[in-house]
């Protein structure tokens, strides 16, 4: 498991960073949900596995709970990262 913690190119607001998010979420196939101010909630299931994120808007070094994962929880991570980097470059273009 990694903990991802990703700077925003350009001057985003806390809004456009949430919409990207929720846009990127959506577009993977990921279950997203709002939790509350700054926190989103995610979860896949993919062929009778599931993974459970928490994604938080604004803050680093956040420790993660020890525990064993499927082999491909990391690339579903950096796959939904990189989606919501597209999507702020997109807002970008508009």
């Amino acid at each position: 498991m990694q903990n991802i913690n990703q700077s925003i190119a350009g001057n985003h607001s806390e809004v456009q960073v949430r919409r990207a998010i929720l846009y990127a979420g959506l577009n993977r196939g990921w279950i997203i949900n709002p939790v509350s101010e700054g926190v989103i909630d995610g979860k896949i299931l993919l062929r009778g596995h599931r993974a459970d994120i928490r994604i938080y808007v604004g803050s680093n070094n956040m420790d993660a709970k020890e525990g064993k994962l499927h082999s491909n929880y990391n690339r579903w991570e950096a796959n939904l990262n990189k989606d919501i980097q597209l999507e702020l470059a997109r807002q970008n273009i508009k």
